[in-house]
């Protein structure tokens, strides 16, 4: 039985030129030699069917790798399980999986993605909002996939604006991030929202209304304005207008 085992020399030299020969290296596995090439083939019965697999072309698979393959295709087999079968589901699941990969996201494509359907609809077309994330979003973490985004992402971030300062806009950019990442969510584009459960608090701070003092060409304006609106202030409330007052906003 060894002397009928093929060899690197033999697979390499063998010529045809006629028919296709089949040389057998043992327990199924054949080198199939024809003009136009040569390739591997594993023949197996099972259930009362014979069958024939490709294994590969040679020399792209070598001798060694035609036999590890035919090694595990008769493991298949004692297992009644068909190798045809076990390929072909190894291979689906193969391209399924590298077709989710190449439908993912980066974070820079989700905001392309967000902006041209939900924000560029806004009054601005979405301006101020490119601005900031091309600012202090996109530089940092354009380039990673969204669906890896976590709460620390996020934070470095905002972290990031806070410290310079700009706290009051550290809160808007977490108003910004949450509206895209609540449309990617909704879209099954990410599992999970990365800006859940933060707040004003945890960023920016807690904003406070800032109070203002209405100018003397205000005050005059509204008192000519609120018997327009049937209201007609006495005496008091004439003397209090043509004061300064405070408006909070």
């Amino acid at each position: 039985m060894r002397s009928k085992l093929l060899s690197d020399i033999k697979c390499r030299t063998t010529r045809v030129h006629g028919k296709e020969q089949l040389l057998t290296d043992g327990d199924g596995l054949y080198l199939r030699v024809r003009p136009s090439g040569k390739d591997w083939l594993f023949i197996y019965s099972l259930n009362g069917r014979r069958r024939k697999m490709g294994v590969g072309p040679y020399p792209d698979v070598s001798l060694e790798r035609a036999r590890q393959k035919a090694t595990e295709a008769r493991s298949s087999i004692a297992d009644r399980i068909d190798p045809i079968a076990a390929r072909d589901a190894t291979e689906a699941s193969a391209k399924a999986a590298a077709a989710a990969q190449a439908a993912r996201l980066t974070l820079l494509g989700l905001f392309e993605l967000w902006h041209s359907k939900e924000a560029s609809k806004r009054k601005d077309r979405g301006a101020e909002i490119r601005r900031a994330f091309e600012k202090d979003v996109l530089p940092g973490i354009g380039g990673l996939y969204a669906d890896e985004i976590t709460r620390r992402h996020v934070m470095h971030v905002l972290d990031a604006v806070k410290d310079r300062g700009a706290r009051r806009y550290a809160n808007q950019l977490l108003q910004y991030l949450r509206q895209m990442f609540r449309f990617a969510a909704i879209r099954e584009i990410v599992s999970g929202d990365p800006t859940f459960g933060l707040t004003r608090k945890e960023v920016g701070g807690q904003e406070h209304e800032r109070d203002r003092y209405l100018t003397e060409s205000e005050l005059r304006a509204l008192s000519r304005q609120l018997p327009s609106a049937g209201c007609y202030p006495g005496p008091e409330t004439s003397s209090c207008l043509s004061q300064r007052a405070s408006a909070t906003y």
